[in-house]
């Protein structure tokens, strides 16, 4: 995909401000301590991060805001507290005990028509924005994303579990078809993300490369990095290809350090983008 003799350019980082952490507080103070709110190093501050970007890229002003496989939709309450709005939570499952926003729906992002879901109203514009949606729900949220279209739908989307991708149900096959890559390539993807994110190292399969034996750890992690990017590149173009702002970016969330594969797909409206300048 890329010149094997230049490695890829990094997204650009994000650092999560002031507003965005005393948003999460407010979010959180009324309800008893989960792993979400204990958990600084991967859950917090991913949540901080996200909800400063969608800040800062003027993501929160007319729109209806709806976390996708939302869970106790604490990243939803998060932006509630931080532009004094109402998130709506979608989810799959009825909605737990503690929960971080007053609404809750239940359905299946990969079988429902969102915008009849939440009852949107025709011309409404809609930020959809998940963290952590598993495998191929998050192609669902991009092809709901091109159903609103460009002009109503802005999306912020921090996908996980790509092994659990299919391609049959992959939103980039375009893309990455267009470099030569079908389903047999797509599997190796698959392949080389599973066997570089074992939660622990010691449990991590080793790469071999044919001319240079089996790669250390920290080469093999870089090709799971740059594996997943590939992955997320085409679900990117797809967004673009249907009218998306070519602004339409993938943002390193956290240090790569602290969780590899913690990279935003961020796709703003074009109203959105044009107000950013």
């Amino acid at each position: 995909i890329r010149d094997r003799r230049r490695p890829p350019a990094p997204p650009p980082k994000l650092s999560p401000h002031a507003a965005a952490a005393r948003a999460f507080t407010a979010a959180t103070a009324k309800h008893r301590r989960t792993f979400q709110t204990t958990n600084r190093a991967t859950h917090q501050l991913q949540i901080e991060s996200l909800a400063s970007l969608v800040e800062r890229r003027g993501l929160l002003a007319d729109h209806r805001i709806v976390e996708l496989g939302a869970g106790k939709g604490l990243l939803g309450g998060v932006l509630a507290a931080l532009s004094d709005t109402q998130a709506v939570a979608l989810d799959r499952r009825p909605a737990p005990t503690t929960t971080y926003n007053d609404s809750h729906i239940v359905a299946d992002v990969e079988k429902c028509d969102i915008e009849a879901v939440v009852g949107a109203t025709s011309g409404e514009k809609i930020l959809l924005l998940a963290k952590h949606l598993c495998g191929s729900a998050s192609d669902a949220a991009v092809r709901a994303a091109v159903k609103l279209g460009p002009r109503r739908a802005s999306l912020v989307l921090a996908p996980c579990c790509h092994p659990q991708i299919t391609w049959e149900t992959y939103a980039g096959r375009a893309w990455l078809e267009g470099h030569g890559i079908g389903a047999e390539a797509f599997g190796v993807l698959r392949d080389v993300v599973r066997a570089t994110r074992a939660p622990r190292p010691e449990d991590r399969l080793f790469l071999r490369s044919g001319d240079r034996g089996t790669l250390d750890a920290r080469e093999s992690r870089r090709v799971g990095v740059v594996a997943r990017r590939a992955i997320e590149e085409g679900r990117r173009r797809a967004l673009v290809d249907a009218g998306a702002p070519r602004r339409a970016a993938l943002v390193l969330v956290v240090d790569e350090r602290v969780r590899p594969q913690a990279v935003a797909a961020v796709a703003p409206a074009r109203h959105a983008a044009a107000a950013r300048g």
